[in-house]
């Protein structure tokens, strides 16, 4: 553990850290997109075809961080947008369908070798029929990395994906006695793939020590530096595995003399079911290195982490304004984030829970109108999910908890909400639930994140305050102008015209109807994008308060030339 300790330490204070803390806000927008995409095909709402498409392009999808080009998703994607473009054109696709929907859904993270087996299976089957034979796409090494991709995207990245640099990257990492994990050179897939998880999940726990927004991104990351690093940045032995090694716990290099072996590939089990036949050939394990002085004691000495800096850089959004909602947060224990249409309530709802809570911790509802109390608070059979989420905060009293209610202005709130708006003014104090008679008290680990529009609430506004502090959103125009500038520069002409909408909005409606910068913050936007959200999004909000002859200013065109004859004669300085 110490020799891994000392290795993240370096990588947290390398440039490749801050370059990953931008890469994983980059990757926010596009990760609310895509799971978008693939829970409508879970949900049997589109088909495989567009889901397929949708992985596609965002695993080939490349971004400029830092003046350089690089994956968004942090790995070479093409085989894997091949093999999915390959699996939607070949054999029985309603099978497949199936297949893929039994292997994303209710997944166990903890043991996702059946589903990955199953699935592998189905994929070499399709390997061998009629119509795919020479489609190298098909192999069960890009079936890997595309399926724990899906996981990934589904279960809010929360989930390692296996691709090559990875994979490489963990056997280095135990070849130089940095690592012990014997699974990972078993013959059986089932093994190798459950030590990957073990593997993984180890490095992100000792980040998370460190700070709990640190996830799997950053052990891609670390794995990917590491890499690199192994391989001296342009292929070769950089030291790591040589003579420049250091031995742990001491200021000695490792001689070359004790360095572990390379390890060497056993012969593969033959026929059709063996490990080879599933593109995963076995490998002998290494034996360690005799020179090797562990230090369980030893702890990452890394940089003390301000909790707000990796939001500032996840989100754009202003440090004076993340700081206000976290303090809030930390002090009163509930927040509510208010604000119009698509300024991203739920977005920094979400990123702010995940900061909060202790890892595992957190958990969010989106309430509707037809949410009742007993769905969720108390049933007659028994506690409701959240009293299961407040006993499990009672019994760890040093975790924190975060519960983000999204759309509390959505509910009726005795109906819906019942005794919960009573425990979140008396923290602490408890109160007896009408069904069963049972005490129940809020803890002070439990912190309550709300979302709410300002205006069409249920709630009123003095329901609201009286019970949450208010951290108010707005449209960011800066946020926009910066997104557009690393993702589409062409549209430079969007954010004046954009500002010009909002004004006008603000004068005829109030400010409470403005348009937020989420709704253009879309992969892939273009000129024909923006007009299909004008008209489709934006104008029919507007309708249904303004009549057509009002509405005939804000159409995109109208303004767009508003805003080019502005610039075109500008007003005089005063």
């Amino acid at each position: 553990m110490a020799g891994l300790k000392a290795l993240l330490k370096e990588f947290l204070q390398s440039p490749a850290f801050a370059e990953s803390v931008e890469l994983a806000a980059l990757r926010e927008p596009a990760a609310q997109e895509l799971q978008e995409q693939i829970g409508a095909f879970v949900r049997e709402e589109a088909p495989l075809s567009q889901a397929l498409a949708a992985v596609a392009q965002a695993v080939r999808a490349r971004v400029v961080v830092r003046g350089r080009q690089r994956p968004l998703w942090g790995f070479g994607g093409e085989g894997t947008a091949r093999f999915a473009e390959a699996l939607g054109e070949v054999g029985e696709v309603r099978e497949t369908e199936e297949v893929l929907r039994r292997a994303l859904v209710g997944v166990d993270l903890a043991e996702p070798a059946e589903p990955l087996r199953a699935f592998a299976a189905h994929v070499l089957a399709l390997s061998q029929r009629e119509d795919a034979r020479g489609r190298p796409e098909l192999h069960v090494g890009y079936a890997t990395c595309f399926l724990t991709f899906c996981w990934h995207i589904l279960y809010h990245q929360e989930s390692p994906v296996f691709y090559g640099t990875s994979h490489r990257a963990i056997k280095e990492l135990i070849a130089a006695g940095v690592l012990e994990a014997p699974g990972y050179f078993a013959r059986e897939l089932d093994e190798r793939l459950r030590a990957f998880f073990e593997v993984t999940g180890r490095i992100r726990e000792l980040l998370r020590r460190v700070h709990p927004q640190l996830g799997y991104w950053t052990v891609e990351a670390f794995l990917e530096w590491f890499a690199a690093r192994a391989r001296g940045q342009a292929g070769g032995d950089s030291g790591l595995l040589s003579a420049r090694l250091p031995t742990v716990g001491t200021g000695e290099a490792l001689p070359v003399s004790e360095q572990p072996p390379a390890p060497a590939a056993a012969p593969a089990p033959a026929g059709p079911g063996g490990a080879a036949a599933l593109g995963f050939g076995p490998v002998a394990a290494p034996q360690p290195a005799a020179a090797r002085v562990e230090r369980e004691r030893e702890t990452v000495q890394a940089p003390v982490f301000d909790p707000v800096t990796p939001l500032v850089q996840q989100l754009g959004l202003p440090e004076s304004l993340l700081r206000r909602g976290w303090e809030l947060l930390e002090t009163r224990g509930r927040l509510l984030l208010s604000g119009p249409v698509a300024v991203g309530k739920t977005h920094l709802g979400l990123a702010l829970a995940r900061a909060f809570a202790d890892p595992g911790c957190e958990r969010c509802v989106v309430l509707h109108p037809g949410l009742r109390y007993g769905q969720w608070i108390e049933r007659e059979t028994g506690p409701g999910w959240l009293a299961d989420f407040v006993q499990a905060a009672h019994a760890r009293p040093g975790a924190r908890f975060v519960l983000l209610l999204d759309e509390l202005g959505a509910v009726e709130p005795a109906a819906a909400l019942g005794a919960l708006l009573a425990l979140l003014e008396h923290r602490g104090t408890p109160v007896h639930l009408p069904l069963t008679g049972a005490a129940f008290a809020l803890p002070a680990n439990v912190y309550v994140i709300a979302t709410a529009d300002p205006d069409g609430s249920r709630l009123s506004r003095r329901q609201l305050w009286r019970r949450f502090p208010v951290l108010q959103l707005e449209p960011e125009p800066d946020l926009l102008r910066r997104w557009l500038e690393q993702h589409a520069p062409e549209l430079d002409w969007l954010v004046p015209v954009w500002r010009r909408l909002n004004a006008s909005i603000a004068q005829q409606l109030g400010p409470e109807h403005r348009v937020g910068h989420g709704v253009f913050l879309r992969t892939g936007l273009c000129e024909r994008m923006v007009k299909q959200i004008w008209e489709h999004e934006i104008e029919p909000l507007l309708g249904l308060e303004l009549d057509r002859e009002a509405l005939a200013p804000l159409r995109l065109a109208a303004l767009r030339a508003e805003a080019a004859g502005a610039s075109e004669h500008p007003e005089p300085a005063s």
